[in-house]
């Protein structure tokens, strides 16, 4: 182990760790808020303490298919995942581990010959969840075999019974069986590839007794799968030599600057939780992450550069799950959208003061002075906003012949948005020049 000064006291021997009481030689990372992390000496086996001593063991490990390939068949590509072999093996070997302690963050670093992990834990932000960084090296191919790299979370005890979810676009999760298809019969020609699912921000596994889940959320849309009880799979990288023959045309094989293939960068969240709310917080706060932007300016003699002092962050400790979405639509018109994120509940949103002409959601827009920024009409449209809603609903074609359009009384005070529901609100200025 490589330790900084500030981290000696982070690994401790002197308490028998979750491993070792099953004779694994193990050692102890002090985290933050109580929270630990035990490393088994093979340094990919863990067990995760949270802060109300839970308990959750689990593998991290780097892993590899070999793409198939063969004159005059479906070959792997672009398009078509299809290994040589149904099972993955070991892709590099660990070299090196070491951790580093900071105020705010502590980072246990794996190195391995080809990939490099970082595990990052943070005190004020991603309660009781491991932050996941990996850049993998280029994948090698001197072999003259393709090469389909896979982040591989297992050896959990949770038992899903062959059962998992992977999120569609980040909106529902979709209920997955190992080898099952739910409205017809299925035969399972390609064991790996047959149950590969797309990961849009999400997949988790559930125990089927206690309902404790395993969560990995992403960074990016990738394909993945849980093939065996306890674990989850996700696709990091491929590196293939031959072109499917599905209209790429080109092999899938990336190349960078020095002519080698590339280096892939990709981070990923993990933690253990009940029910879908934490899911929903870590999206919630990844999709609303502040963005950084850089640029060249140029002051005067007598200007300063000050700070907005305009824009109020509210007090509440209450966890937002409505995202807010608004831009200049037109001369005199500003689209909000809001979407509830939540899967289980409805959310009351104040909206509108139709006597004062005041937007309450435009505070987060333009902070305090928002009352001042008069709305005169507000017109429920189309997610596309190119229709009126109450229009295209008395439109709506009736394929179960039992849906009936309610009459919309053009309330707006407060909005009622159901689980997952967006709406789309297009706002006209009393002022148009405002």
């Amino acid at each position: 182990y490589v330790l900084t000064p500030d981290s000696q006291e982070t690994l401790k021997k002197s308490q028998p760790s979750p491993l070792e009481e099953n004779n694994t030689p193990s050692r102890t990372v002090e985290l933050f808020n109580g929270e630990k992390l035990v490393i088994a000496d093979d340094n990919k086996t863990f067990v995760y303490i949270t802060s109300d001593e839970e308990e959750n063991q689990f593998t991290l490990d780097y892993k590899y298919y070999v793409s198939f390939y063969a004159p005059n068949q479906q070959v792997s590509g672009a398009y078509i995942f299809r290994p040589t072999e149904n099972k993955s093996v070991e892709y590099s070997e660990i070299k090196n581990i070491s951790i580093n302690k900071g105020d705010q963050v502590i980072e246990v670093r794996i190195e391995r010959e080809l990939v490099e992990t970082r595990l990052r834990f943070f005190k004020d932000i991603l309660a009781e969840t491991i932050e996941i960084h990996t850049t993998l090296l280029p994948v090698p191919i001197a072999d003259k075999l393709g090469k389909e790299i896979t982040l591989n979370i297992e050896e959990t005890s949770i038992n899903n019974d062959g059962v998992f979810y992977t999120d569609s676009n980040g909106l529902e999760m979709q209920k997955r069986v190992r080898n099952f298809r739910p409205t017809y019969d299925v035969e399972i020609l390609e064991p790996v590839a047959g149950n590969y699912y797309p990961i849009n921000s999400a997949i988790y596994i559930e125990d089927v007794k206690t309902q404790r889940r395993m969560t990995i959320m992403n960074d990016r849309s990738q394909g993945g799968s849980s093939l065996n009880d306890g674990g989850v799979e996700i696709m990091l990288q491929r590196r293939i030599l031959h072109d499917d023959n599905r209209g790429v045309d080109e092999p899938l094989n990336q190349l960078g600057p020095d002519g080698k293939g590339i280096i892939v960068q990709t981070k990923h969240w993990l933690f253990f939780s009940k029910g879908p709310q934490k899911q929903r917080q870590i999206q919630y706060d990844l999709d609303t992450q502040a963005l950084l932007y850089f640029a060249e300016i140029s002051l005067s003699d007598n200007e300063e550069l000050g700070s907005s002092d305009s824009v109020t962050i509210s007090d509440s400790n209450e966890i937002n799950y409505v995202k807010l979405y608004v831009r200049p639509y037109s001369g005199n018109q500003i689209l909000i959208r809001v979407h509830n994120i939540l899967e289980n509940q409805n959310v009351t949103i104040p909206f509108w003061n139709e006597e004062q002409s005041i937007c309450y959601l435009l505070e987060e827009l333009v902070g305090e002075s928002y009352n001042q920024l008069k709305i005169a009409e507000i017109q429920e449209v189309t997610l596309d906003t190119v229709q009126d809603k109450q229009e295209m609903l008395k439109k709506k074609f009736r394929w179960d012949g039992k849906y009936q359009h309610s009459v919309f009384n053009g309330d707006f005070e407060s909005i009622v948005l159901r689980p997952l529901e967006e709406r789309a609100f297009l706002l006209r200025k009393a002022h148009p020049y405002n």
